[in-house]
This record gives C-alpha cells, structure tokens and sequence, in this order.
C-alpha cells in the first residue's frame, strides 16, 4: 500500500512541474527575450507581456511608421533639388564659377555644328568640353536650366553689373537675345530683345573677358555698357559655334 502511495505522488509531482524561464533576465541580442517573454528598453530586461508599463514602453520605443504621403514642401522643393547645380549638362561651369555668388546663372563651354538658332530647343542630350559637342546650344544647360535670354528679357541678365559680367571667365559666352530691337540701322531698345540671324545689331549680348565693349548698339542689356560678339552675320538667330566659347545658362 505504501509503495502504490509512492507511486501516484511520483506521478502528482511531475503533472504539476512546468517549468518555465525566470523573469527580468537580460535581453539578448536585438531584444531577444525567452518565449512568451518581450523585453523592457526602459531596463534593458525581459518581462511578462501582460505588463501593461513594459508594453506601453516597448510601443513607445518603436519608431512611428513611414507616412505615404509626401510633404507638400518637398513637392514643391522637388525641381529645384533635381536642378544640376552646376547650371551644364556636362558638370562643370567654366564661367561665373563661384556657384555660392551665381547660382541662378553659368558659363557652359561648349560646341555644335553649323549655325542654329541661340533660341533653339534642347534635345535633351547632355555635352559639353567635358562630353563632346552639342546638337543645340541649348544642349549645354543642365536638366531644369535654360540659355539665358530665350525669353528675350533683359531682367535676366540685368541681375549682374555689367563688370561682372566681363569678368565671368576667359573666353565668350553668349545669351539667346541680339541687342536692340531693330537691325536696320538704329539704336532701339526695350525690355525684351529678339534673336535676329544677321546684320545690324543682331550679335548676341555676350559675358566673359573676350566679349566686346563700346561696339554698336551699348544700351541693350547695359547702359552704355553692353558687351557684344563681333560679327553681324553671326547673328542670334544663327549663330555657329566658332563664334564663342559657349552660352550662358540661367536657372528655370
């Protein structure tokens, strides 16, 4: 008799042991806590889930989800984070190189084939000195710039001081706008000049060091101050590359 009460409290004992892993051991590695068991970030220990203080801290820890929708500020911020800085299709400026004093304009050196029009639209093609020629002059300004003067407003480069457009760079850089707005032999101005093909007046206003000065129509851009190419039969309207050392690209 006695061995058989042996036996069912053998059998009693080992129904009721469950064991089961103690509480407020460390976490291990990325949070890692034994089955049924999350970790506290406050104590860096596991805890039961039914601890309502330790859930609420592990909630509070996580970071808050990712919103799907996008800032209206960076919208709105979005075509002037995809502008190149630089103002060229090919990454370098060569003239108006202190992009923290220009940032709205540059000097592209570039080159193309025969005379297209300085008001030409890109294709879209990157180039430049740094990556060959240019189907259009237009080509030589980076994604979200334009060549200066395609409007013809003068306002675009009246921004400068007529020295600091001479003193952009070596070399001549040309805007999209001849300089006056008749070129049948006078002198007329307004605030948006056009792009004549040749003859009178129809240079195109040019910055950098080799433009010239004090030739022709002086009160384009300027007063008495407007710096010009030199050749009337390379007009803006048609205007070959041997004619300058690249365009003036302003910001969109």
């Amino acid at each position: 008799m006695e061995a058989v009460r042996g036996v069912a409290l053998v059998v009693a004992m080992t129904a009721c042991y469950s064991p089961s892993p103690p509480l407020a051991i460390p976490c291990g590695d990325n949070g890692a806590c034994p089955s049924g068991q999350i970790c506290d970030p406050r104590t860096d220990r596991c805890g039961a889930p039914s601890d309502a203080s330790v859930e609420d801290a592990t909630a509070d820890a996580q970071p808050d989800a990712p919103s799907d929708a996008m800032p209206d500020a960076m919208i709105d911020a979005m075509p002037d984070a995809m502008a190149n800085p630089s103002g060229c299709s090919d990454g370098q400026r060569e003239a108006f190189t202190a992009v923290t004093t220009y940032p709205a304009i540059a000097g592209c050196a570039a080159t193309w084939a025969g005379t297209p029009s300085l008001r030409a639209a890109t294709s879209g093609t990157a180039c430049g000195d740094d990556l060959g020629a240019c189907g259009v002059p237009a080509d030589a300004c980076a994604t979200g710039w334009h060549v200066c003067g395609v409007s013809g407003a003068i306002a675009e480069l009246t921004v400068l001081q007529p020295q600091e457009c001479i003193g952009a760079g070596t070399g001549r850089f040309v805007a999209a706008m001849s300089h006056c707005t008749n070129n049948v032999g006078t002198c007329e101005y307004a605030a948006t000049l056009p792009c004549f093909d040749q003859d009178f007046c129809s240079e195109p206003v040019c910055c950098g060091a080799d433009c010239f000065t004090l030739q022709g129509c002086i009160d384009g851009v300027w007063l008495g101050a407007t710096p010009v190419t030199a050749d009337e039969s390379a007009g803006c309207g048609k205007f070959p590359a041997t004619a300058a050392t690249g365009v003036m690209c302003c910001k969109n």
